[in-house]
């Protein structure tokens, strides 16, 4: 058994530096922003100077599109915060963020600091769908615009492995985001199904799939050493079935089923460079655009601009194929569609983006019918001249999605999404190389926090152990209890003394002994309360 103390900001005489963050306990506050009836909050500043080393603040997303920003409070936007005097004069979380960031490069050396970011409204959805209205993309553009991103201590830092010590951890800050259930789900992995996806020559991604609400999402992101990373995601729009493609200008088309019509939009990649990671967007270059009744889409573009896109009648087992060239603005189709067969499941793929070669393969009950043909553009006209159809006995290698290849031509690597083989939960997408697998999300730049019911979270850390962070109620002992003994870190809001506030909601006892538990962050509403120092500075906290 091991002992530490609690002490003011500058006394080091009896923190020992050298335990694991995870086993160390820190002055902490609760609603660190807020003022009511029943406390009388310092500033950020203040409490940092007094050795407060958990803050959290509370935020929501309500107007980003007008503001670009999140905004602090409580109930509401801007309810109950405090400001001025040395916290900042705007409702604004960048603002209060960067309050941080500045006290921190004063007084460089501090024990590690852990913001914890209350998501009070769900930053998730359609109408959270793009960058621009504020969803959990921006809010890590936004932490890392306002914390020097040095300083920012990751799960990507931690990369799996047990915590550093305190003293590894000197001048380092970590955010741990909270509320929104959905929003902390999401973040930890996407869901959905329906999914596609295409890579380019310079190894960038685009993939798409269908939400339970039948809409269309994408991701891009890139490849790298065995691993896909997702990086910006955004919703496309209604539509069900989606399938994409793109060649190595990045022009990218989407085809997609709505209610047995058949659509498409094309659009073009372009680099953004934000922060902390540059990606690719796509600018969406027309509105989705009905080309022909039917299901089951696959389409295909090649360098040369030229789109073919095959799918199954809505009324039979009737196989259609369409060719176009695109433009601008649209696809301008070569001629209505032509029945090529009958089957399931049509696929189609140019084996090499530079040659106006095309495959299309469906599934048959004699077996898979393989055409191929190359695009011809004799005497002005365009057409297709077909060499099958070939039947196609045993297994066949008809990949194209997700093949990751090499300046000659060469294929080294495959990324696929599934969610069938995801631990992650019902609908939750993972992703796979020949070498590593993951789920689809957003690099873990902040860490997630569990609460009690969060059922999802809870039963991905007992698979798991990349989530750290676990919360509750002062009265939920045995929640943080049971935490505390897997070796996690372990947070208690309303941890007050009895004789600061009538409305209690936990007692600690002033009589500690080594039986008794205490939470890494006994989180109070009254931070800089006599009382509250005092106990802190004297009296003995355990960790293991």
């Amino acid at each position: 058994m091991k002992w530490n103390s609690w002490r003011k900001l500058g006394d080091t005489t009896r923190l020992n530096m050298e335990i694991p963050f995870s086993n160390a306990r820190f002055m902490a506050s609760h609603n660190s922003a807020l003022n009511d009836k029943n406390s009388s909050m310092p500033s950020l500043v203040e409490q940092l100077d007094v050795g407060i080393r958990l803050l959290e603040l509370d935020f929501y997303s309500a107007d980003f599109k007008n503001y670009n920003d999140f905004r602090i409070g409580h109930k509401k936007p801007a309810d109950y915060v405090v400001t001025g005097n040395g916290n900042p004069e705007s409702h604004f979380l960048s603002d209060w963020l960067s309050v941080i960031d500045s006290w921190t490069t004063e007084n460089l050396n501090h024990t590690p600091i852990t913001i914890v970011l209350d998501i009070k409204d769900a930053i998730i959805g359609t109408s959270h769908g793009t960058r621009e209205l504020g969803n959990l993309e921006t809010l890590v553009e936004i932490i890392c615009n306002s914390i020097k991103e040095h300083k920012i201590f990751s799960p990507i830092d931690l990369n799996g492995e047990d915590w550093p010590t305190v003293s590894d951890l000197l001048g380092r800050i970590i955010i741990v985001i909270s509320g929104s259930l959905r929003s902390r789900e999401l973040y930890r992995c996407d869901r959905g199904f329906n999914v596609s996806i295409c890579t380019l020559p310079d190894h960038s991604f685009v993939e798409v799939h269908q939400s339970s609400r039948d809409n269309v999402w994408f991701w891009t992101g890139r490849y790298e050493d065995g691993e896909a990373k997702f990086i910006h995601h955004q919703v496309y729009g209604e539509g069900t079935v989606p399938v994409v493609s793109a060649n190595s200008h990045g022009d990218v088309v989407v085809a997609h089923e709505n209610a047995k019509q058949l659509y498409y939009r094309i659009g073009k990649l372009y680099e953004i460079n934000s922060k902390p990671y540059p990606h690719k967007n796509i600018i969406w270059s027309c509105i989705s655009t009905d080309y022909d009744p039917g299901i089951s889409p696959a389409i295909a573009i090649n360098d040369m601009g030229f789109v073919v896109e095959v799918h199954k009648s809505q009324n039979n087992e009737g196989i259609w194929v369409r060719l176009g060239t695109l433009q601008e603005d649209r696809i301008d189709w070569c001629g209505k569609s032509s029945r090529i067969g009958y089957g399931l499941i049509p696929s189609v793929k140019f084996p090499n983006l530079f040659e106006n070669y095309v495959e299309i393969l469906y599934h048959t009950d004699e077996g898979d019918m393989l055409h191929s043909g190359t695009i011809s553009t004799e005497g002005g006209q365009i057409s297709i001249e077909w060499s099958g159809p070939k039947l196609v006995f045993g297994k066949i290698d008809f990949t194209v999605e997700g093949n990751i290849i090499d300046e000659n031509g060469n294929i080294i690597d495959n990324i696929t999404v599934d969610r069938t083989n995801s631990p992650y939960g019902l609908h939750s997408l993972y992703w796979k190389t020949y070498s590593k697998s993951g789920a689809v999300r957003y690099p873990q730049n902040v860490f997630v926090d569990v609460q009690p019911k969060n059922t999802s979270l809870i039963r991905e850390a007992e698979l798991s152990n990349d989530l750290w962070f676990f919360s509750c109620n002062a009265s939920d002992i045995e929640f943080a209890k049971y935490w505390d003994q897997q070796g996690k870190i372990t947070r208690m809001w309303k941890f007050n003394l009895e004789e600061e506030s009538s409305l209690l909601s936990y007692t600690p006892s002033t009589d500690w002994n080594d039986e008794e538990f205490t939470p890494n962050f006994p989180a109070t509403d009254y931070p800089i309360s006599e009382d509250y120092i005092d106990y802190c500075r004297n009296t003995q906290m355990r960790y293991e």
